[in-house]
């Protein structure tokens, strides 16, 4: 029984996060004037620059250590960087963060590294395993394009002595056509996890 409400309340979860994500698309790409604020400063944001360049390079790209991190000590922060191959036409996303709670807490640090994007947000439902992150386009141009590109980052912080930090992604989803509610499964993202 304890099975069967958890799996519910994971998937309503879900389900609310593809709706606000889906309808916040379509209200920004019908001209809703309320979405078109960067939520981190509360100014006006500024034009995208997608019309003049379809493929936008990332700005202030976060560097990734090559070496996967290892013998992490309790109360060291680790960086968890979610990237991808290729994206196109994509309005927003969800994707669940996996860690184990006896190892590792969430601390925050929750951004969007896609400036067209920038509208990011975690579930506020408690998940024995995971977070639960979505994001939205904050534009009514065209979805975002890019290949190699850093999509989020994130923090945690543990709680106790561990060889190897097992954080992954899974679940993830991005919506390609906010009016047709276009929710696309994707399997060519990456999560790397560097000490901060």
């Amino acid at each position: 029984m304890r099975k069967k409400i958890k799996s519910l309340v994971l998937s309503s979860a879900t389900v609310l996060i593809v709706c606000i994500t889906i309808c916040g698309v379509w209200l920004v790409r019908n001209g809703s004037n309320g979405l078109n604020e960067d939520p981190t400063t509360n100014q006006p944001s500024s034009p995208s620059s997608t019309a003049e360049n379809p493929n936008p390079t990332q700005e202030n790209p976060l560097p990734l250590d090559e070496t996967p991190v290892n013998k992490i000590s309790a109360g060291d922060v680790v960086m968890v960087a979610i990237s991808a191959a290729d994206v196109r036409d994509m309005y927003g996303y969800q994707l669940c963060v996996t860690y184990d709670k006896g190892i590792f807490t969430y601390s925050g640090g929750l951004k969007s590294d896609i400036a067209e994007i920038g509208l990011i947000f975690k579930s506020q439902l408690e998940f024995d395993d995971h977070v639960l992150v979505g994001a939205l386009k904050i534009d009514g141009n065209a979805g975002f394009n890019g290949k190699d590109i850093q999509i989020c980052h994130m923090t945690f912080t543990a709680i106790q002595d561990c060889e190897v930090a097992d954080i992954s992604i899974n679940g993830v989803f991005i919506v390609q056509d906010s009016l047709s509610g276009g929710l696309v499964a994707v399997t060519n993202w990456n999560c790397e996890v560097v000490v901060a």
